[in-house]
């Protein structure tokens, strides 16, 4: 009787060992369950990136949602998103019991270079260096996008896949009567730095007694009335292919050509920021090193509309190959010239980005 009163328990202390690992197991499926991450975006800016990455890795189809907006409500559904909305101290509650769902929560989000600072500011982001991206990593981006979004201790903040290098178009006919010759070279030298620019300027009117005008970008040019007296424009790479090279309406019967310009400001972004609360770092790191470093998906967006892609490599083999070659310029070869642009690009200063501070008058009171 005594052994029947031992086996029993123990087969009692069994099977509660047993169910209980049962009950272990079924917690660590339930915690093993993929994490889901957002990344928040405006208008189709990733559609076509993100369509290749979900053939390649079919996972992340349920694991990486883009949550996309308008770009006139980006930056306000953004901000909600991410710090919340303060409800006015005047409103009142409607009872009705209806609540708005909570916008999902950005893992990984856009911002252009103008945001970038504030949200660094705001303690919102983890830079790229504690996500875990290295400097091997990016050893094929154009330095001045690295440098522009590094502080000095060198925490780089955000990464890019897309950049703008600027160059100047001149009408090569207007060349040719006012400076003797338009070759590249020489008109570069007309408008090397300020200085000889106006000098330039100067001396093309007192020749035709008009007033040549260089215009800051091509939608100057394009909504300009009085095209004729518009030497030339300073214009980004991808507004060139997009609209200029091919925009009907204007009189693209002029010769254009390209070289450097005065300008020696660059453009880059919009730029890939990963936020302090991530829900899943690791899977984060993947999609930025897929959408920015990836070669063959950065090609791809290269050869979609012929635009600029921040990766030297892809950009040097463009213009090897003879894709910046264009009707309207002649035998000037534009995307060597922007990819020598970008490659002497002076960085955005880190600490110009900084928003400015509210004034205050000598009384001590905020400016309204």
């Amino acid at each position: 009787m005594r052994k029947f009163v031992i086996s029993l328990l123990m087969c009692m202390l069994i099977g509660i060992s047993v169910l209980a690992g049962c009950g272990s197991e079924q917690e660590v499926e339930q915690e093993a369950a993929p994490v889901k991450i957002s990344i928040y975006t405006y208008d189709d800016i990733l559609d076509s990136s993100m369509n290749m990455l979900y053939e390649s890795h079919a996972d992340w189809k349920e694991r990486v949602e883009l949550v996309v907006i308008s770009k006139d409500e980006y930056d306000q559904k953004l901000k909600v998103a991410l710090y919340g909305e303060e409800k006015p101290e005047n409103e009142e509650q409607t009872g009705s019991g209806e609540e708005t769902a909570p916008p999902v929560y950005p893992d990984i989000f856009l911002a252009d270079t103008d945001e970038l600072y504030g949200y660094v500011n705001a303690e919102t982001v983890i830079s790229m260096n504690e996500l875990g991206l290295t400097g091997d990593d990016m050893t094929q981006m154009y330095q001045y996008t690295k440098d522009s979004v590094t502080d000095k201790d060198g925490n780089q903040w955000a990464v890019t896949w897309s950049i703008d290098p600027t160059a100047f178009i001149y009408n090569r006919a207007m060349a040719v009567e006012y400076l003797g010759s338009d070759d590249p070279r020489d008109v570069q030298s007309y408008i090397k730095d300020e200085h000889t620019k106006d000098d330039t300027l100067l001396a093309m009117k007192k020749k035709s007694g008009k007033e040549y005008r260089i215009l800051d970008s091509f939608s100057q040019y394009r909504d300009d009335r009085s095209k004729t007296t518009v030497f030339g424009f300073y214009c980004d790479m991808d507004g060139l292919m997009d609209e200029f090279a091919s925009d009907i309406k204007l009189n693209l019967n002029d010769k254009w050509g390209v070289c450097k310009g005065t300008k020696d400001e660059m453009a880059a972004g919009p730029w890939l920021m990963v936020t302090k609360d991530c829900k899943d770092k690791e899977l984060a790191l993947n999609v930025i090193k897929e959408l920015c470093l990836n070669e063959s998906v950065l090609k791809a967006k290269q050869e979609e509309k012929n635009n600029f892609v921040n990766n030297v490599r892809i950009m040097s083999n463009a213009f090897n190959t003879g894709k910046g070659k264009l009707d309207v310029l002649g035998s000037n070869d534009c995307m060597e010239i922007y990819d020598n642009r970008a490659k002497k690009a002076t960085p955005i200063n880190w600490e110009d980005l900084k928003p400015e501070e509210t004034q205050e008058t000598t009384d001590g009171e905020q400016e309204g």
